[in-house]
């Protein structure tokens, strides 16, 4: 039985003997000498038998978790002693200061060394580590366990395979596979070469989305060692089949896919072809003549659209191509044609770059994880970083896989400009199919649909390898990114403006029995959890696009309409609007036909509904109901707003200068912050702005009223109408209100000025300081009775606000009062004046003017939050508690009594992102234990995760009271 050490409540014990499963333990200054006796019970519950004869020591007590700590991280992180040290210094600052790095480096190597399998030499080496007794259990993970083969069909040929075979044999049975391969992230101490070797991915499709599976470590990337590992593969899972592969044009790759499995359908990844056709136009000193010569870029164009046409067409096309370009770009551009001819459709064939009619396009999947797998493990790291941050990934996958099969998502929804933009190049495919356009009217289109990924090459002049691309370009499953169709329905999507909508309104009214019907189509998302999704983002710049001449009979057309499709998203089918989340895009829309516009409708629909989604459909004859409709559905047309923790009063005052923003709802993002916004970061948004802009433009004690010192007035008055804009924004999407403001206040923004004494004086004894609000009370209740001292306070207290009456025992309510209207009421009243001003008409005659005094105070007092209101708020989510579950949720309770105000606003900023009381705070239980337990908070549905793990009270508080302690557990980490 190891003897571990304990610490209770500032005290140090010692195991001394073992008997009948309970453990003795005894004061660890015995030789003081203490004869301090304790017994830990299996239960954890610790007692005393003999009481200690010495003061507490909480800084040994910090001491003896800071090392524990140091400890058990360097065992399982692979990050540097000295990085460990930081990070975990800021749980432990007291501990740290008695205990420097110097002092504990060498100890902390030792413990590594301990506990850390050596560095091998060669990759043999690294699988015989990890298939070894005593270090398999690095590639271990929650839901299971990663396990490696290692295949060497040649001397010079190694491959090291990781993979789940219980969780990949069901993903591999008739599935769509993406292969590709980085180099960036090969670990640099296992003996293979930076330039050769790489590290392979194998993902599989699952419903609609990207995950990957097997990862290799390959030494070489020769035929043999592609054929060697799909054969080990089709060996261990025979039921192996894949309906379409996606893979670059790498030739080894592409000749062994086709070997192993011939009865698959192999495709060439759409973007990597266009790059390689612009690397090599600048490889012949075309570069210069595509950027300044438009013909030239548009014939560099039409070549990569030979991608999008049948096989049995590329051929033609080419030749078309270069029969229409003028002279002089022929003349420029017959090295590359020549070039085209050999490599591509003799050399690779349109049979493997042909995308003809497929919806995946493009290995962007593979492309964008690898990015974040470089991002993650950094540029070669060391073997066992490499190991951990893989199992990890591993782990992440399997999570994935299991929400995606319970019907929820793991990425956004595709927006609906992109499914629109898709819509456009299928009708353009069924068109030549059905030849109803040319082949050179196709490629006259076509040079449209990849004009976007054309200028994402041309910004990026400095060649690099695939691992850097920034862009995914043209639809990828559930990543659809931007391309420009410049012929197509859809010219651009544009952040919906309600005046911009309503002038457009009448400018068409000439225009308006001809055109389509315009659509507010609702989209509701069937989903287990409570949450909500955003379609689309509608607050994104334009990025600055090359002028071109308008050369096609479509773009000639001056003639266009607004149309909107709003997105509504919610879950389960729920018909409560209250839960929606909306999204409105305006676009600039050619005329089209009724038919053509059904056409594209029912394609968004058919993507829709493959992303299990349900749609029904609003129709309206003008954009007056969408005015309507964002009024009674303020929540619609999102608006990203982008934060930094540091000046979130000053990014708050500059984006609500537009007062039309007020009808749009909020996608909070925090800088440098991987956290989604489905409604928890916008009421930490609003929470974090009230608690600073009070210092600057409030003062007061429990309640605060609006004020600006004198010099201040001039400069900053004008800001209350952004506050008022703020604060009626905050209540129409959180449904909540400060409530440090006095109702007071409240009724005079709602342009109530008979406000009754009782109000007035409840707000000003919360507006003072306590001792104030005491000897106020005093005063009233028995002026006889107050001491010469508390008549001089009292007398202080009046001129501290201008008012140099003698206190006398007839007029002292009256006095009281007097100064408190002239405080509450009189001095504020311009400032919310100012904050009236800046709400929009609407708001003021649906938010404001039709509360009632009743109905306001019930809810401020419903907002206010009290432990045991909390604490009523705590609901356990599983139906039954393990006996630890149970344990640690009573401990949850005790703690949240024993929070103070300001404790417990910590508690409810950190779990649901807002100060106020909530309708409920689910709590549900992990695993989590040593470095890894933490608390952690999904404040977008008001859920807290517990580690059960613990043994005894203290221990919870202690590690509770140390996170809501720090700023950084207020941060968002996962996307």
């Amino acid at each position: 039985m190891p003897r571990s050490p304990l610490s209770i409540d500032g005290y140090q014990y010692k195991l001394n003997r073992v008997y009948n499963n309970l453990r003795y333990y005894m004061c660890t200054k015995c030789a003081l000498p203490c004869f301090a006796r304790g017994v830990l019970k299996p239960d954890g519950n610790f007692s005393l038998s003999v009481s200690h004869n010495h003061p507490q020591d909480f800084a040994e007590n910090q001491l003896f978790y800071f090392r524990r700590e140091l400890r058990q991280s360097v065992g399982r992180s692979t990050s540097s002693c000295k990085d460990i040290y930081e990070s975990i210094r800021l749980l432990y600052p007291e501990a740290a200061n008695l205990l420097p790095f110097t002092a504990v480096e060498s100890a902390m190597f030792k413990w590594r060394r301990t506990c850390r399998p050596p560095y091998p030499n060669t990759l043999q080496e690294y699988y015989d580590l990890l298939i070894s007794e005593k270090w398999c259990n690095r590639l271990t993970y929650d839901r299971g366990a990663l396990q490696c083969y290692f295949l060497k069909p040649s001397e010079n040929v190694e491959i090291l395979l990781f993979y789940n075979p219980t969780y990949v044999e069901p993903l591999l049975s008739n599935c769509e596979m993406n292969v590709d391969a980085t180099f960036k992230c090969v670990p640099c101490n296992v003996g293979l070469s930076t330039r050769s070797a790489q590290c392979f991915t194998i993902m599989v499709t699952i419903h609609n989305h990207s995950i990957p599976c097997i990862w290799a470590l390959m030494s070489k990337r020769t035929a043999e060692a592609y054929v060697t590992l799909f054969q080990h593969l089709k060996s261990n899972f025979p039921s192996m089949t894949a309906t379409q592969i996606m893979c670059d044009y790498e030739r080894a790759l592409y000749q062994s896919l086709m070997e192993i499995f011939p009865e698959s359908e192999i495709h060439g990844c759409f973007f990597h072809f266009c790059q390689a056709i612009y690397r090599q136009s600048k490889k012949l000193g075309l570069g210069s003549l595509v950027t300044q010569n438009e013909h030239a870029q548009f014939v560099l164009r039409k070549i990569m659209a030979l991608a999008l046409l049948p096989c049995d067409m590329a051929v033609e096309g080419f030749n078309l191509i270069k029969s229409e370009a003028p002279d002089d770009i022929r003349n420029a551009f017959s090295n590359f044609f020549t070039y085209v001819e050999s490599t591509w459709l003799e050399g690779v064939t349109p049979q493997l770059f042909s995308v003809f009619n497929l919806v995946r396009r493009t290995n962007n999947a593979v492309e964008a994880y690898h990015r974040v797998l470089n991002q993650k493990f950094g540029v070669h790291p060391n073997v066992w970083a490499f190991t951990e941050h893989l199992v990890q990934l591993q782990s992440k996958s399997h999570n994935d896989v299991i929400i995606l099969h319970s019907g929820q998502r793991v990425t956004r929804l595709p927006k609906v400009r992109y499914l629109l933009n898709a819509a456009n190049i299928s009708r353009a495919w069924r068109e030549l199919q059905n030849q109803q356009i040319s082949l050179s009217e196709f490629l006259e289109n076509a040079k449209y649909f990849v004009s976007s990924l054309v200028r994402t090459l041309l910004s990026n002049d400095n060649s690099r390898h695939n691992d850097d691309l920034n862009d995914v370009l043209l639809i990828d499953g559930a990543r659809i990114v931007e391309t420009r169709i410049e012929n197509a329905i859809v010219d651009t999507m544009r952040t919906a403006n309600v005046n911009n909508a309503s002038e457009s309104n009448s400018r068409d009214d000439n225009l308006h029995t001809n055109r389509p019907t315009t659509r507010l189509r609702t989209a509701t998302i069937a989903n287990n959890e409570s949450e909500t999704i955003s379609l689309s983002n509608t607050n994104r710049s334009r990025r600055t696009r090359p002028s071109r001449p308008l050369t096609r009979r479509v773009s000639q057309r001056r003639t266009r309409r607004r149309t909107s499709v709003s997105t509504l998203v919610s879950n389960n089918g729920n018909a409560d609007t209250s839960t929606f989340a909306q999204t409105t895009v305006q676009a600039s829309v050619t005329r089209v036909t009724p038919e053509e516009d059904a056409e594209i409708m029912e394609f968004v629909d058919r993507v829709l509904r493959e992303n299990s989604v349900q749609v029904t459909e609003l129709h309206t004859e003008n954009t007056e109901l969408l005015d309507n409709f964002i009024a009674d559905l303020p929540q619609g047309s999102a608006l990203t707003l982008e934060l930094d923790r540091s000046s979130v009063v000053k990014d708050m005052f500059s984006f609500y200068s537009d007062p039309m923003v007020t009808l749009k709802s909020l996608n909070i993002v925090f800088k440098g912050e991987l956290g989604s916004d489905f409604g928890g970061l916008t009421k930490e948004a609003f929470t974090i702005f009230w608690n600073e802009v009070v210092i600057d433009y409030f003062r007061g004690e429990d309640v605060i009223i609006p004020f600006l010192p004198l010099h201040r007035i001039r400069r900053d008055k004008m800001n209350f109408k952004l506050i008022g804009r703020i604060l009626t924004h905050m209540f129409i999407l959180t449904k909540s209100l400060p409530t440090k403001l006095p109702l007071c206040v409240y009724l005079l923004l709602l342009n109530n000025e008979e406000i009754s004494d009782e109000i007035i004086m409840n707000d000003f004894k919360l507006f003072v300081t306590k001792a104030e609000s005491t000897l106020i009370s005093k005063a009233i209740s028995s002026f006889s009775q107050l001491s010469t001292v508390e008549l001089y306070r009292l007398q202080e207290f009046y001129s501290s606000y201008g008012m140099y009456d003698i206190p006398r025992e007839d007029q002292i309510q009256e006095q009281i009062l007097t100064l408190a209207t002239d405080i509450l009421i009189s001095k504020p009243k311009d400032f919310i004046t100012i904050m009236r001003s800046g709400i929009l008409d609407t708001h003021l005659t649906t938010v404001w003017n039709v509360m009632t005094v009743e109905e306001l105070s019930t809810i401020l007092n419903q907002l206010k939050p009290s432990p045991q209101k909390v604490v009523d708020c705590i609901v356990q989510r599983e139906q039954e508690l393990t006996n630890d579950q149970s344990r640690v949720f009573y401990y949850l309770q005790q703690f949240v009594l024993s929070l103070s105000d300001s404790d417990l606003q910590k508690f409810l900023l950190f779990v649901t992102g807002s100060i106020h009381l909530p309708s409920s705070i689910l709590v549900t239980f992990n695993n989590l234990n040593g470095l890894n337990r933490r608390p952690i908070a999904h404040t977008c549905s008001n859920l807290i995760e517990i580690s059960s793990s613990y043994s005894y009270y203290q221990e919870f508080t202690r590690e509770m009271k140390q996170y809501l302690a720090h700023d950084f557990s207020y941060e968002y980490s996962q996307i």
